[in-house]
């Protein structure tokens, strides 16, 4: 049974947490796996700011929600980073197949879900002067005038 690598975003309520948010597996088994792997996996992890217990979150596979966008960037870079510091930690756990590098590659490649709501400036508007519209509406009048005679 192949893995389950999505995740979801959660502000992280913990005292003692690396960052302002917490990403959380959405598969139990998953979540499991990371549980069960190499324990240096699981501490990999957790500094990066991986939680090893499921969100259970119905987004569809491969996505994420389009509000999420900024705090997965954020995810990805703790993900990253800990990959740098933890050279020795394994990439693979061969008990439980949770491999690091496919987990990194899933937090890259997922794509935006749901409607993304932009709600535009609201335009200044600018009142016309009042002689400039009584000057346009005499010259339009003058105009309709002259059209009569031809």
């Amino acid at each position: 049974m192949a893995l389950k690598y999505d995740i979801d975003i959660l502000p992280d309520s913990a005292a003692d947490a690396a960052g302002p948010y917490v990403a959380a597996f959405r598969d139990p088994a998953t979540a499991q796996a990371a549980r069960d792997a190499d324990p240096r996996i699981g501490v990999l992890l957790q500094e990066a700011g991986i939680s090893l217990e499921p969100s259970g979150s119905a987004t569809p596979a491969g996505h994420f929600p389009c509000a999420d966008a900024g705090t997965r960037a954020y995810v990805a870079a703790c993900l990253e980073s800990a990959l740098e510091d933890a050279a020795d930690t394994p990439r693979r756990d061969p008990i439980t197949d949770f491999d690091v590098s496919d987990f990194a590659k899933s937090v890259a490649t997922a794509r935006p879900f749901g409607a993304l709501v932009v709600v535009p400036e609201p335009q200044e508007r600018t009142p016309m002067k009042v002689g400039v519209a009584f000057g346009i509406m005499s010259f339009s009048g003058y105009l309709a005038g002259f059209a009569g005679i031809i």
